[in-house]
C-alpha cells in the first residue's frame, strides 16, 4: 500500500462529536476520504478536488453519521495510493 499523502492525520482520536483530518499531498489529483466500520463496510465517502503542497482539513460532524461507540478506519485514496487510519469513536 502507497501512500496518498506526505501528511494524514487524525484529531481527536479517540473522537467523540467532530473529527478533523488533515493532509497534504505533492500533486494534483481528485482526493476520496472513506470512512469505514470494522467489518469494512462503508460509514460515508467524502471526495475532493486538491491543490498540490497545501495542508487541507476535513471537518466531520460525527453525530451526524450516526454510528456507535467502536473501531473505524479512515482511508485516503488518491489514484492508486491508499493510506488508512485507526480511528476510535467514543460516543458521550
Amino acid at each position: 500500500m502507497n501512500s496518498a499523502g506526505e501528511i494524514f492525520n487524525l484529531y481527536p482520536n479517540p473522537a467523540s462529536t467532530e473529527l478533523l483530518i488533515s493532509y497534504r499531498h505533492t500533486y494534483s489529483d481528485n482526493v476520496h476520504i472513506e470512512l469505514t466500520d470494522i467489518n469494512g463496510r462503508l460509514i460515508t465517502r467524502f471526495s475532493e478536488k486538491i491543490i498540490p503542497g497545501e495542508i487541507h482539513i476535513k471537518q466531520i460532524n460525527i453525530n451526524d453519521l450516526n454510528i456507535s461507540s467502536g473501531i473505524y478506519f479512515v482511508r485516503i485514496i488518491s489514484g492508486n495510493d491508499v493510506s488508512v487510519k485507526k480511528l476510535i469513536i467514543q460516543n458521550r
